[in-house]
């Protein structure tokens, strides 16, 4: 076979593998971004699908848009444990009263600030009541894969998430696994521990060093001031400083993680 055939013939062949790549791209966002709409008409009503769907410009593929902007920045595997030596579990209800009755119904989504200044040695467990906009203030370029995301309603970045800060997300709204919700310290204690033991071992941390805070803001939004030493709100309240190990252990249940002294 001639040499000009030859490369006539790997030309086309790559130009192929090319096109089939590209397809395979397009089915396959195709697909995702069905599934997370099929997710999303479950989690939420139509009435919160509209407003959200109004905020990314009145298209539906919105809710991908969400997940991949909050993916694409997300830090690598094994990361986690490297950069946090403790863990703040955060359960956040917007139930809060506001003094502003007009704000109390005025977005689907509640704005959710993060000061994360305080920050060092301390990653955090976001566990949200309801569709949340959120946005990260005062973060740094050395805090890498600080925060986890666990909840049933999807969340939309306000901003852009500052590279590599979200280590993991378990949000049953874009379709990522059964999340848990703040009432369930309260409600389902057992429930809520063995959800916990997932986030200890992507941490590879031991129960002794987490602890367990609860937070009320309005639904119109506020801000979360985070620090190794503790949480506060504006406006709003924080509530307990649990040991979750204790936590764990008064509800009867005990951690099985492979490490440690469990």
């Amino acid at each position: 076979m001639r040499k000009g055939n030859i490369i006539f013939i790997l030309i086309a062949l790559i130009l192929i593998g090319i096109f089939a790549n590209y397809m395979a791209s397009v089915y396959l966002n195709y697909k995702i971004s069905k599934s997370f709409e099929h997710t999303f008409r479950k989690a939420l009503n139509w009435g919160t699908w509209q407003d959200g769907s109004a905020a990314y410009g009145g298209d539906e593929k919105w809710i991908t848009e969400a997940y991949l902007k909050l993916q694409k920045n997300a830090a690598l595997l094994g990361e986690a444990p490297r950069n946090n030596k403790m863990l703040h579990i955060l359960a956040v209800r917007y139930d809060f009263p506001d003094k502003n009755k007009k704000n109390q119904a005025a977005k689907s989504f509640s704005p959710l600030t993060l000061d994360v200044k305080g920050l060092k040695k301390a990653g955090v467990v976001l566990i949200y009541d309801g569709p949340t906009a959120l946005r990260i203030a005062n973060a740094r370029f050395e805090q890498r894969a600080k925060l986890a995301l666990e909840g049933q309603a999807p969340v939309i970045p306000a901003e852009e998430i500052p590279e590599g800060f979200i280590s993991a997300m378990r949000i049953e709204g874009f379709g990522l696994g059964k999340a848990r919700n703040p009432r369930d310290i309260d409600e389902r204690p057992i429930q809520f521990c063995h959800a916990m033991e997932y986030w200890l071992r992507a941490y590879y941390i031991h129960p002794e060093n987490a602890t367990i805070w609860k937070a009320r803001i309005p639904k119109s939004g506020g801000t979360l001031t985070l620090s190794d030493g503790g949480i506060s709100a504006s406006p709003g309240e924080t509530t307990g400083y649990f040991s979750l190990l204790d936590y764990c252990e008064n509800n009867d249940f005990r951690f099985q993680l492979g490490f440690g002294n469990d």
